[in-house]
Order: structure tokens, then C-alpha cells, then sequence
């Protein structure tokens, strides 16, 4: 039964990793704009300020991250404390987008 979870839990994060895989590839195609926080909803001269294309690559940035979280963490889920660095790492890597996505997304 152990290995029948076990072998599950590897099959879910696969394929969620394979889905921010997929999403991270139309958001650098620009077919996702929609989805980037606020911009959808945003006023015309509000726009104007965003660079999309920066936004676009944080959002994929983030996509690939995750799926990158979902394939390593299984894979560590031996090694003590496993879980733990990879959620450091993964914040981490979090707060320098979120910085990134507030300062060079900007246009000048």
C-alpha cells in the first residue's frame, strides 16, 4: 500500500509540474496576459507604465519554479530536512520575483 501512495505521490507532481511547464510556455508565447495579477483589470494609462514582456517572463519564471518545486521535493523526500529547504529555496526565489515584478517590470 506504501509503495501504491508512494508511486501516486511521484504521478501528481509530475503532472502538475508538467502543467506549470505548459503554462509557463503560453505565458513567453503572450497568450496569458490575462492572468498576470492586475494588469487585466487595469486602466489604459495604467498599462502604459508595465512592461509586458517582463511580466510575462516573472510569470513564467514563477511557472517554472513551481513545476521545478513539484519534481524536486518527491525526489529529496529521504534526505532530513528535505522539505524544509526546498520550501527556503522556493521562498526565496518568491521574494526576488516579487521584488523583480515591483522594479524591473517597471518602464522608466
Amino acid at each position: 500500500m506504501l509503495i501504491i501512495n508512494n508511486m501516486m505521490c511521484h504521478v501528481v507532481t509530475l503532472m502538475l509540474a508538467v502543467v506549470c511547464f505548459v503554462f509557463a510556455y503560453i505565458v513567453v508565447k503572450g497568450k496569458s496576459d490575462r492572468f498576470i495579477s492586475g494588469y487585466s483589470t487595469a486602466s489604459q494609462e495604467e498599462k502604459v507604465k508595465v512592461n509586458v514582456n517582463r511580466m510575462r517572463i516573472l510569470l513564467a519564471l514563477i511557472s517554472v519554479l513551481v513545476g521545478s518545486f513539484c519534481v524536486v521535493v518527491p525526489l529529496l523526500a529521504n534526505y532530513d530536512g528535505a522539505i524544509r529547504d526546498a520550501v527556503v529555496i522556493l521562498l526565496c526565489f518568491g521574494l526576488a520575483v516579487v521584488v523583480l515584478a515591483s522594479t524591473w517590470a517597471k518602464k522608466k
